[in-house]
């Protein structure tokens, strides 16, 4: 089955995302500070059925991209969850790891607060997209230290981890 932009907005409605989400998967405008950070993965829909079946043999419905297409935030059919891919490295079924609603949004929020975004917009954001999590990016970089990478994964992966505990 090919993938449609049609069946994404489809997709955003059935599984109740939250309005601006939904917006967002229709390609309505985006506030200019986001603009950067999300868009419709319209070069996915371009595909042909049988190129798009090499990401997840058509399990994926993709709702929104990086806006440079380097990173496709898309709902996982069979789990019920959510996954996000590169369409730079194809992906098998066996390849997929789903993800709740907040580890999906987790590093869209990262990258917002390290793009500069304010505590108070990032709260607003949250809001928008159903992010309960804000707080504790602001605390994973509130102590003004710099982390080595591993440091910042093992921070990172902890949250993610407690994310998809319920936290």
């Amino acid at each position: 089955m090919k993938i449609t932009r049609n069946l994404a907005i489809q997709t955003a409605c059935d599984i109740g995302l939250p309005p601006f989400v939904q917006a967002l998967v229709q390609g309505e405008p985006l506030p200019a500070d986001l603009r950067s950070y999300f868009g419709v993965p319209e070069e996915f829909f371009q595909l042909s059925e049988a190129e798009q079946e090499v990401y997840g043999q058509g399990l994926l419905v993709p709702l929104w991209d990086d806006s440079n297409f380097d990173s496709i935030a898309a709902y996982h059919v069979p789990s019920q969850q959510f996954v996000r891919f590169s369409p730079e490295a194809p992906i098998g079924a066996t390849a997929i790891i789903p993800v709740n609603w907040q580890q999906l949004l987790l590093d869209d929020f990262i990258r917002l607060h390290e793009a500069g975004r304010s505590p108070e917009r990032l709260h607003e954001l949250a809001g928008l997209f159903g992010f309960n999590h804000v707080d504790d990016v602001l605390r994973g970089y509130s102590s003004g230290t710099q982390r080595t990478p591993q440091e910042y994964c093992a921070w990172h992966d902890a949250l993610l981890i407690r994310l998809g505990n319920g936290a």
